[in-house]
């Protein structure tokens, strides 16, 4: 019986040391830093409120996408890789701080005020994820609409971008997540500046 036990006793020794030197993934987090624009805008607006991104219920969680090598429907995640915050606040703050250098207008807020007029910035997430092909690729696909004070849809337009990673790595599909985001707003800065119904 002592022997037994002592087997057991042993067993369960190496079965600690060799878990333990199992090395153990760490979760990691990810920010996004935009590309300033070097120009600005004088678009008349006094107060301009972004509302967090809409989008499916898989867009919104936290953990990095990716699609399959094999297949562009699939969608999968990475356990250990997050941003930092869900994507859907993500790009709500991102837009946020790119706008406001931009003299976009006096105000950029994440809040309706009361008693002022204000236009609104509403997004949807149609597309945020790694393409997981041989040449790694990430997409960003973007549906960006403003509404006067009156609440009226003023403008309206899809976006797409579709950048390759530079390496395989983590870092790298980072920075092209980052590359995609700035040239979609840096457009639609430029599409709404040109709307005649902005400032109107």
């Amino acid at each position: 019986m002592r022997v037994i036990t002592t087997i057991i006793a042993i067993m369960g020794v190496w079965l600690i040391i060799g878990c333990s030197s199992q090395s153990i993934s760490k979760p990691k987090f990810y920010d996004l830093v935009l590309t300033p624009a070097n120009k600005t805008y004088n678009l008349g607006l006094d107060t301009l409120v972004v509302l967090p991104f809409t989008s499916h219920a898989i867009y919104q969680q936290r953990a990095l996408l990716y699609a399959p090598q094999q297949s562009v429907v699939v969608l999968q995640t990475y356990y250990h890789h997050s941003w930092v915050a869900n994507p859907g606040r993500l790009l709500q703050q991102q837009l946020i701080q790119y706008l406001r250098p931009l003299n976009v207008a006096k105000f950029v807020v994440d809040f309706r005020p009361t008693n002022v007029k204000f236009y609104t910035i509403q997004g949807q997430i149609q597309r945020f994820e790694q393409l997981k092909t041989p040449a790694r690729k990430v997409v960003v696909a973007l549906n960006l609409q403003v509404f006067n004070p009156s609440q009226q849809l003023v403008f309206s337009k899809a976006y797409q971008q579709t950048i390759s990673q530079s390496q395989q790595d983590f870092d790298s599909m980072i920075l092209a997540y980052q590359q995609a985001i700035t040239a979609i707003y840096q457009q639609f800065v430029q599409d709404i500046q040109n709307s005649q119904f902005i400032g109107g």
